[in-house]
């Protein structure tokens, strides 16, 4: 994300595109990890030969998951998306929310730009992600002993 920020020569808080939701949580991150020693991320990730195979079926999942998109292969594509999430997040008991809600995320937002302004996102990335591990038989949950829960992330930006 930041070298496509680079690319585009523009900071993610001045474009609507990246406000709110999830969004706050990816900039957040991504700010994170250019903050500190990105190349340790990246050595940590390129190095590692688990890690090769994962970016490489990511890359698989982002491509085959926008071809179904622009193709226009509804069908496909919610059959592939909701066999992913059932993997990783099993099967939905009841009308339990599995992300923190919009409003609570926009409080961490880097500037104010209105509900009614937003750019809607396809969240391909955050897709693809899922798909990505459901075709690698993880399940990130069982992974998470070392990780830095998202909450300590947006109090560390708040």
């Amino acid at each position: 994300m930041g070298l496509a920020w680079k690319a585009n020569n523009q900071f993610p808080w001045q474009t609507i595109r990246y406000e709110g939701g999830i969004e706050n949580v990816k900039v957040n991150v991504t700010l994170r990890i250019f903050s500190n020693k990105w190349h340790v991320y990246a050595g940590l990730a390129i190095m590692n030969p688990s890690a090769q195979r994962q970016i490489t079926q990511y890359a698989s999942s982002v491509t085959d998951l926008f071809k179904l998109m622009t193709e226009g292969k509804e069908k496909e594509f919610s059959e592939r998306v909701h066999a992913a999430g059932r993997f990783v997040f099993g099967e939905k008991k009841g009308d339990v929310p599995r992300l923190l809600r919009d409003d609570l995320l926009d409080q961490f937002s880097l500037s104010g730009v209105p509900q009614a302004e937003r750019v809607p996102n396809n969240q391909l990335a955050l897709l693809a992600m899922v798909d990505c591990w459901w075709k690698l038989g993880l399940n990130p949950y069982d992974h998470m002993i070392c990780s830095t829960p998202v909450c300590v992330l947006i109090c560390e930006y708040g």
